[in-house]
């Protein structure tokens, strides 16, 4: 239990803000029995102004007798990625079903480092829980209420195609799991259930709560 600030900042926000957050849980939480969390949510990557130091902020938080949480978009990466370490766009299908980010093939050792360190980062910086987020979309190119009976679009494979999508998918949510460690809480957010249990702490499993 705890707080998350997607649900009142949507993405805008500032570390002196989730400060705040941990100081009213603090506040609120029983004086015994388990700590609640402070969770950072999406946004805090864009905006290295508002996020000046992450480490210094779950310091700050746990500071509080809070334990920090973070968001991540593991899968996600940036325009200048090389190819061969991407996904196909074909995966949205002719014209694109979304926003086309790139995203990372994670049957490509390379590329699995990549997503990796974004989870390696997290913990390093002292966050005690990871929120990771939209790998379901990002790596078969369909939301959930899109895909009904067929969640991947004809056209395209990952690289490694001697393993079924399933098969894929668990090794990546194992890989996480490993490298966020045992004591580090993990959520699943757009990930596919069956496949993340007994691997993740908590799934999340509706959309947006506005």
């Amino acid at each position: 239990y705890g707080s998350n600030d997607w649900y009142y900042a949507y993405g805008h926000n500032t570390a002196n803000q989730i400060v705040r957050d941990a100081e009213l849980m603090a506040s609120l939480a029983p004086t015994d029995g388990p700590r609640p969390f402070t969770v950072v949510d999406d946004g805090w990557e864009e905006n290295p102004q508002a996020y000046p130091d992450m480490a210094a902020l779950a310091s700050q938080i746990r500071g509080h007798h809070v334990r920090p949480g973070l968001w991540i978009r593991p899968v996600l990466a940036k325009a200048e990625t090389p190819a061969g370490l991407l996904l196909p766009e074909a995966r949205f299908g002719k014209g694109g079903n979304g926003s086309g980010d790139p995203a990372f093939d994670p049957t490509v050792p390379d590329a699995l480092e990549h997503i990796l360190a974004k989870v390696t980062q997290a913990t390093g910086w002292g966050y005690e829980l990871i929120k990771h987020d939209f790998s379901t979309y990002d790596l078969l190119g369909q939301w959930g209420f899109q895909m009904h009976a067929q969640p991947t679009l004809p056209g395209w494979s990952f690289h490694d195609r001697s393993r079924t999508n399933a098969e894929i998918i668990r090794s990546l949510y194992q890989a996480i799991r490993h490298t966020a460690g045992k004591r580090t809480v993990i959520i699943g957010c757009d990930t596919i259930g069956h496949l993340g249990a007994g691997l993740f702490d908590a799934q999340r499993t509706g959309d947006d709560v506005s």
